[in-house]
């Protein structure tokens, strides 16, 4: 297996038979389907939220590739970084592994 370093995800080039094999699986399990229904559940979900907890600001993605905005005023639209920093370190004690992403300053 050789890596592919010239993409800035170095992404992983397989053999033709291992990544058919693959998007076989993908299509007879219908995986696709699962991540969209089960990121649909997620992201109503993590919307009552928002509409419960002022910290959430925005809650946005598309399957299970789901973002959630931490803000200290929505208003403002302040970073709340160390809310983040504290959400992700206690799922992690759960078991969730979840990533911290970077601050921007404006939402798009």
């Amino acid at each position: 297996m050789a890596w592919n370093t010239s993409t800035p995800s170095a992404a992983i080039r397989f053999p033709a038979p291992p990544a058919s094999a693959v998007l076989d699986v993908i299509r007879d399990e219908e995986l696709q389907q699962n991540a969209l229904e089960v990121g649909e559940y997620l992201k109503r979900e993590l919307s009552l939220l928002q509409a419960r907890h002022r910290l959430v600001g925005d809650v946005r993605g598309l399957g299970l590739f789901l973002g959630i905005e931490l803000v200290r005023d929505r208003d403002t639209l302040e970073p709340a970084g160390r809310e983040a920093t504290q959400i992700v370190e206690r799922m992690k004690e759960r078991g969730i592994l979840t990533e911290h992403g970077r601050t921007v300053s404006q939402r798009h």
